[in-house]
């Protein structure tokens, strides 16, 4: 038996972890002790595992101690966290605590998992929808984007302090209204499912059956410059590589991850294979060939490197371009203080290369203002998602034409022309 309890385990996806959530944590260890008289070893107050588990890991014995015997099970909704396995390995093992609590005296279930809103998530899979629970009590802010916002901002510092008072308390109260016995031995991981997939088989097998009809490959092609080219344009070139488009930052210096890797990861999450198309004099005749092979393409803009002539020559021929296979994102760093003194200019810019785009603003192919990382995890999912569907709409009218003409074509038979 461990020496330790916890009273609540944080669960969250190693692509959320950075300095916001350091001090989320932080600062919910310390209000919630200075709430709860029982726990006054801050060691003993949370738990979160920060070392990353590669496949075929064994967890370590720390955290399968805290998921055995901790009180509180509290999970960052973000648009990653439902998509990985040990986070659902996680969530699974303590709900193993909830079904034996169940089957005693106890008929019904303890709120004792606890959501926090991290990033706005479009989408929850079943065993997390049944989990009430209402953000928008927690502050409007809040609800709409996220408590990384809130951490992130300054100018949100009271509601963020409300909302940590608020769901401090509520962590104490349900801790000391439900005592969740601590649990025997863990199964072994392998043998522990994946709760975000088991919970709804239906939704599993129909997403499946879809992904299948739909298209596998996500293409990518990247609208940035090289560092020596946007030094004609700007100062600060810090987020431009040497080699240009997936080097980019776009989000220096809130993440210093370059913009291939912040895609790959997305696409991966949402079960597409990755790919990247460079930009060139072929990017008409790439986007067709795409389609034909029943690719999703999306463009990625700097709107600073819109100002060189080489690159806005080859926007203005997308422009001209309508295919449902295809959409493209602009994105806007609105921490960089250059592009802020810049940006009337820079939205000038882009409208007029890309005209056709701004007066359409259909928002399935065209978002000309992804403004920071947070927004770029939710728009860019967003977009793979509305041009998968565009391209299973188009497929399904393709059959049904292809069917009607193949019925309706005349045949011949020995007692002449007919119908088959």
């Amino acid at each position: 038996m461990p020496n330790k309890t916890h009273l609540f385990f944080l669960s969250y996806a190693r692509f959320d972890v950075d300095e916001y959530l350091d001090r989320f944590y932080d600062d919910l260890v310390r209000e919630v002790r200075g709430l709860s008289k029982d726990f006054v070893d801050t060691q003993m107050i949370g738990f979160r595992d920060s070392a990353d588990i590669f496949p075929g890991d064994n967890w370590r014995q720390s955290l399968i101690d805290a998921l055995r015997t901790a009180r509180v099970f509290i999970y960052l909704i973000s648009p990653v966290y439902f998509s990985r396995k040990w986070c659902g390995k996680e969530w699974a093992a303590f709900e193993m605590r909830l079904h034996e609590y169940i089957k005693g005296k106890n008929p019904q279930r303890p709120p004792l998992m606890c959501p926090v809103l991290w990033r706005p998530t479009p989408e929850l899979p079943r065993c997390a929808t049944e989990i009430q629970f209402t953000h928008r009590e927690l502050g409007e802010i809040y609800s709409s984007e996220g408590l990384r916002y809130l951490v992130k901002l300054n100018r949100y510092k009271d509601d963020y302090e409300i909302f940590l008072t608020q769901f401090s308390k509520r962590i104490v109260d349900v801790a000391k209204s439900y005592v969740l016995p601590e649990f025997g031995p863990l199964p072994p991981v392998k043998e522990i499912a994946n709760a975000f997939k088991v919970s709804a088989p239906h939704a599993e097998t129909t997403s499946a059956a879809k992904l299948s009809a739909g298209p596998r490959y996500a293409q990518f092609i990247y609208v940035a410059g090289k560092k020596g080219e946007l030094q004609d344009v700007r100062d600060d070139i810090a987020a431009y590589g040497e080699e240009g488009g997936g080097d980019w930052k776009p989000y220096l210096p809130a993440c210093c991850d370059e913009v291939m890797i912040l895609t790959q990861e997305i696409a991966t999450n949402e079960k597409f294979r990755h790919e990247v198309i460079a930009l060139d004099e072929n990017l008409i005749e790439n986007i067709r060939s795409a389609r034909e092979k029943n690719k999703i393409v999306i463009i990625l803009i700097d709107p600073w490197t819109v100002r060189l002539g080489p690159y806005s020559s080859v926007l203005r021929k997308y422009d001209k371009l309508q295919s449902y296979n295809c959409a493209l994102l602009v994105l806007f760093n609105h921490e960089d203080e250059e592009t802020n003194d810049q940006m009337p200019l820079l939205r000038l810019a882009v409208k007029d290369v890309l005209i056709n785009k701004s007066l359409d603003k259909n928002p399935a192919s065209f978002r000309d203002d992804v403004g920071s990382l947070d927004a770029f995890s939710v728009e860019l999912v967003d977009a793979l998602r509305k041009v998968r569907e565009r391209i299973r709409r188009a497929s399904e009218r393709f059959r049904r034409v292809r069917d009607e003409v193949y019925l309706s074509a005349p045949t011949i038979s020995a007692s002449g022309v007919g119908r088959s």
